[in-house]
C-alpha cells in the first residue's frame, strides 16, 4: 500500500473514535562499509541511542524538512544540511525524548491525553489493514466504478479505494458485534451524576475563570473532580470502561463550537458516551488479538510518543529564550542585506510525476514537440488543471538556481520539488520571470529574520542539555550507511 492510501485510511477510522549542532567528540562513527542504496530499506537504522534506532525513513523525513521551503533558508551563513548533520540533529532530539521518558511525562496531561487519541489510530488502522482488509472481496464491477470517479488513479489504487468503501460499511457491523461479545453496559444512574457534575465545573467553578466560559477548562477536570467522580463508570465492557474524566477528554479535544450544549443533561452524557463507545470496543478488541504488541504498530506509537515529548521539552526549555526585538531584526538586516538574494519570482506550469523515469518520459514528449495542456491531462499525477503558479526561492530552496536560470518558454525537468511534505518529481514550464524589488526588512520577511534569530538562540540555550544527554547516553551513527542513503532521489 502507498503512503498516501495509509493516510486516506488514517482519515477513515478517525471517524470511528472521535466523538544542530555536532560535537565530534560526543559520537561515535562506524569506518565506511559496503552497504548499497538498495540494501537500505525505510527501516533501516542509521543510529542508535541507548538501544534505541533511528530509521533511514526518520531520516528521510527529517532531511526533507530541513532542506524544506522556509523563509529563512537562503540566508547567508545557514547550516549547510547534510546527512551527517540530520543524522546528528536526531541523535540529539532522541536523547532528549528518553530523557523525557526517564521523568515520566508520558503521563503529563499536556500530551497524554492527545497521545491517547493517536495511539487508539494507529491501532485502529493497523487492525483494518492487516485484518479487515485481507477479508474484503471486491469485484471489477466496484473498481471500474473507482476508475470512473477518478481516471488518474491505478488499478491497484482503485482496488485499494473499493475496499475501503467496503471496509467503511463493514465498522458499524463490527461494533454491533462487539458490543454484544465484550457485554456492553451502560449504568443509567451514572448519566445523571455525570451530567450534574458536568454543570457543577461548567457553572459553578472552584477555580477563577472568564466569566460564562462555555467550556471546562483542563486544570478543572485534574482539580476539581476527586478521583472517585473522574473514574465514575458511564460505559463498562470486557476489557476497558469509559470514564467521567475520559467523556471530559473527548469533549475537550472537540473543536469548542463542536462541542456538545446539553452536557448537563443525561442524555446529552449518553450521546457522547455513545459515540466514543466504537473506538474504545474497536481499541479493546485489537488488544485481545494480540495486535497492539505488533513491532510495525509498536514503533509507530513510539515514534508519535517521541514526537509529543519533544516538542514538550523544547517549549519547557526555551520558556527563558527572550524574543527578538524590532532592534534585533534591524541590526541582522544590516549584517546580510547586501548577501540576501532579490524578491525574485517565477510564474510556471507543472507536471507532477510518480518517478522519476516519468518524469524524464515526459520532458521528452514536450521536447518532440507535445502540448503542454495535454500532456499533463495524460501523465499528471495532482491537480486535473495546469494552473499556472508562482514560485519563489524560499519555496524551492535548493531547487531555485536551476529554475531561475531557465528562460521564459524553457521546460526544465527532471526536476524535484516540494509536494505535501515530500519530494517528488515534476517537469516545469517557465512562464515568466520578474526581477526583485529593492531588499527591505518587508520585502525579505521580518518573520524569517525573527525565526532565524531565535532559533539560533533555542539552538545555544538547548546544546548544553543535550551535551550533557550525550554523555550520559551511549549513542553512534553508522556513517556507511549515511554514505549509501540517498533521501533524494527515488
Amino acid at each position: 500500500m502507498t503512503c498516501k492510501l495509509s493516510v486516506h485510511f488514517l482519515m477513515i477510522v478517525t471517524l470511528i473514535w472521535t466523538g544542530g549542532f555536532a560535537d565530534a567528540r560526543s559520537t561515535q562513527v562506524e569506518s565506511p562499509g559496503s552497504e548499497t542504496l538498495e540494501s537500505l530499506p525505510d527501516d533501516t537504522p542509521i543510529a542508535q541511542v541507548a538501544g534505541q534506532v533511528i530509521t533511514g525513513a526518520e531520516l528521510r523525513e527529517r532531511f526533507i524538512r530541513e532542506i524544506g521551503p522556509s523563509r529563512e533558508a537562503l540566508f547567508p551563513g545557514k547550516q549547510a544540511v547534510t546527512l551527517e548533520y540530520v543524522a546528528e540533529l536526531l541523535v540529539r532530539e532522541k536523547a532528549m525524548a528518553l530523557d523525557a521518558r526517564a521523568q515520566g511525562l508520558l503521563n503529563d496531561p499536556d500530551i497524554s491525553w492527545s497521545l491517547e487519541r493517536t495511539r487508539r489510530g494507529l491501532l485502529i488502522n493497523h487492525f483494518v489493514e492487516k485484518v479487515m482488509r485481507p477479508a474484503v472481496t471486491v469485484t471489477d464491477a466496484q473498481i471500474d466504478a473507482q476508475l470512473k470517479k477518478s481516471p488518474k488513479i491505478t488499478r491497484e489504487q482503485a482496488t485499494q479505494f473499493a475496499q475501503n468503501n467496503v471496509i467503511r460499511s463493514n465498522i458499524p457491523k463490527l461494533i454491533k458485534e462487539l458490543n454484544s461479545t465484550l457485554h456492553v453496559q451502560k449504568p443509567r444512574d451514572n448519566m445523571t451524576v455525570a451530567a450534574a457534575l458536568y454543570d457543577k465545573l461548567l457553572r459553578r467553578p472552584e477555580m477563577t475563570r472568564v466569566k460564562n466560559m462555555p467550556w471546562i477548562l483542563k486544570e478543572q477536570m485534574l482539580k476539581e473532580l476527586t478521583p472517585e467522580q473522574a473514574s465514575l463508570k458511564l460505559a463498562t465492557f470486557d476489557g476497558g470502561a469509559i470514564t467521567l474524566l475520559d467523556l471530559m477528554k473527548i469533549v475537550h479535544g472537540m473543536v469548542p463550537v463542536k462541542r456538545p450544549k446539553n452536557l448537563v443533561t443525561a442524555k446529552g452524557i449518553e450521546t457522547v458516551v455513545d459515540g466514543s463507545l466504537g473506538g474504545a470496543l474497536i481499541e479493546a478488541h485489537i488488544k485481545s488479538l494480540g495486535l497492539d504488541k505488533d513491532l510495525a504498530v509498536a514503533q509507530q506509537i513510539s515514534q508519535r510518543e517521541d514526537q509529543r515529548l519533544l516538542a514538550l521539552m523544547v517549549s519547557r526549555k526555551a520558556k527563558s529564550i527572550a524574543q527578538p526585538t524590532e532592534d534585533d531584526i534591524q541590526a541582522r538586516f544590516d549584517e546580510i542585506k547586501d548577501q540576501l538574494m532579490p524578491d525574485q519570482q517565477v510564474k510556471l506550469q507543472t507536471i507532477w510525476c510518480k518517478d522519476r523515469q516519468s518524469a524524464a518520459q515526459a520532458k521528452r514528449a514536450l521536447d518532440q514537440g507535445r502540448v503542454f495542456d495535454e500532456l499533463f491531462k495524460e501523465m499528471g499525477q495532482d491537480a486535473q488543471k495546469s494552473t499556472p503558479t508562482q514560485t519563489t526561492a524560499s519555496s524551492e530552496t535548493i531547487f531555485w538556481r536551476q529554475l531561475w536560470s531557465a528562460e521564459p518558454n524553457q521546460v526544465v525537468g527532471p526536476i524535484q520539488g516540494f509536494s505535501r511534505n515530500d519530494l517528488k518529481w515534476r517537469v516545469v514550464k517557465i512562464l515568466e520571470k520578474k526581477e526583485g524589488k529593492p531588499v527591505t526588512p518587508e520585502s525579505r520577511g521580518p518573520d524569517g529574520i525573527h525565526s532565524e534569530i531565535y532559533q539560533q538562540r533555542k539552538e545555544a540555550a538547548l546544546k548544553p542539555y543535550q551535551d550533557e544527554l550525550l554523555r550520559k547516553y551511549d549513542h553512534k551513527v553508522f556513517k556507511s550507511r549515511l554514505a549509501a542513503f540517498n533521501p533524494v532521489v527515488n
